[in-house]
């Protein structure tokens, strides 16, 4: 069996963090805004990131 959809659930959660922590409520004029918005983010979370543990 591949190992697929477990890598798809670490992303999506990824997905989930970067939406919750960054972008919702967010006013962003611009694309290129919310890029740089994310990935200011992704920059700061990457400073202190731990892996996603599964259980």
């Amino acid at each position: 069996m591949r190992k697929w959809p477990s890598r798809l659930n670490q992303v999506e959660c990824f997905f989930a963090i970067i939406t919750d922590k960054a972008i919702r409520r967010g006013l962003f004029k611009s694309v290129k805004e919310l890029n740089c918005k994310i990935d200011s983010f992704v920059s700061q979370y990457n400073e202190n990131c731990k892996p996603f543990v599964w259980t």
